[in-house]
């Protein structure tokens, strides 16, 4: 595979190296950047995913700032493809408040997510040995056994690799191994191992010919006490052990000044003032009926009318039950979901603190609406 241009050293192989290995997003990209990301497009190694939002309340916005009613609200409010300026609505989903009309006067950011081309990123890995004259046979997905003059060795793509017979202590022992990582960050190990990034050599091919060379080289690592334990992290479990009883786990809410917490974690601040109100709003029909001993099959749900009604006393009219209901509840799932993997490494699904149960127009006889998951949480003074 031959790359359409060669890129210089410097800023932009470090921008290329940064696209590659990060797995999050980015926000307006400079030109180096963007000069990359072309690079890598052009030569099939990314495929880029573009979305534009504004922030609710962001100071350089002069036209706006007079307009904004919470001034701790950094919410990113996104705009659709087809979103029309002069008759579609936007409403921030986290305080509630409109941004139109002053729409077209704030900033458009733009996000970026760069995804990557493993086929191709693989196709130019082989391409890239067979150029430099180094033979090879695909073992499994990922493992390659190489042969050059000086010898011969494994390498792996940790990112691809699945068998993971290939990456056991022993098994590097015995065998000269060089580990290949795309993004995966590779794990601190207790035994020597010849490493290399694919980003490094993206743009300079030959360094992978350099460090199967090398790899051949030095042959294989020192002597270590006989063991074959996975580099991977992964547990180890003891068979002969008498299997203990797993306690049932319950996630628990305390709400304060502050906003909700779930297991001492902030997952609605008192900013987002429009989410925080669909919350208490839920917490006070939870409550009406753990109040009469209801069990957790029978406690009610709110449909998006209802909560319209009960919340029209707080804000106002209600008027757009999609921007203003829906949007706020889905956000706030997504992000509990979010934040409590992220921090507390829990295995919380979408629905374990506000269920949802049916919808609108749905073929079946359920009552639809949200509810607090009377079957998850426990509350917390």
């Amino acid at each position: 595979m031959d790359l359409k241009y060669c890129q210089k050293r410097g800023v932009a192989t470090d921008a290329i190296k940064a696209l590659i290995m990060h797995s999050g997003s980015w926000v307006d990209l400079n030109l180096e950047y963007q000069n990359a990301l072309m690079f890598l497009q052009e030569n099939q190694f990314t495929r880029q995913c573009s979305s534009l939002f504004v922030k609710c309340c962001n100071k350089k916005d002069v036209q706006d700032i007079s307009f904004v009613a919470n001034y701790d609200c950094r919410n990113r409010i996104y705009i659709e493809p087809d979103f029309d300026e002069d008759c579609d609505d936007l409403v921030c989903d986290n305080c509630g408040r409109y941004i139109l009309p002053t729409t077209n006067n704030k900033h458009r950011f733009t996000e970026t997510t760069v995804d990557l081309n493993y086929k191709t990123i693989t196709q130019f890995i082989e391409n890239s040995m067979r150029q430099h004259q180094i033979s090879y046979h695909l073992l499994s997905k990922g493992v390659y056994a190489v042969m050059s003059q000086h010898g011969i060795a494994t390498v792996v793509i940790m990112d691809l690799c699945d068998d993971y017979r290939y990456l056991t202590v022993d098994k590097l022992k015995a065998t000269p191994t060089l580990l290949l990582n795309i993004r995966d960050k590779l794990p601190n190990i207790g035994i020597e191992v010849q490493r290399l990034a694919v980003a490094d050599f993206i743009t300079m091919p030959e360094l992978l010919a350099d460090a199967i060379t090398k790899t051949c080289k030095k042959g294989v690592s020192e002597t270590l006490p006989n063991q074959s334990a996975s580099i991977l992290p992964f547990p180890n479990f003891n068979l002969a052990a008498p299997k203990q009883i797993v306690e049932e786990k319950y996630l628990e809410i305390k709400i304060n000044d502050a906003g909700v917490s779930i297991n001492n974690i902030l997952v609605i601040g008192k900013q987002a003032s429009s989410r925080l109100l669909i919350f208490r709003l839920l917490l006070e029909q939870y409550w009406q009926d753990f109040e009469v001993a209801k069990p957790p099959e029978q406690h009610s749900f709110l449909n998006m009318n209802q909560l319209s009604d009960l919340m029209e006393p707080h804000l106002g009219m209600i008027s757009d039950l999609e921007q203003q209901i829906r949007r706020p509840l889905n956000k706030m799932q997504k992000v509990i979901q979010e934040t409590l993997a992220k921090n507390l490494g829990l295995p919380v699904q979408r629905h374990d603190v506000i269920e949802t149960r049916g919808w609108p127009g749905c073929n079946n006889k359920q009552e639809f609406g949200y509810r607090l998951n009377p079957n998850t949480l426990l509350f917390r003074k």
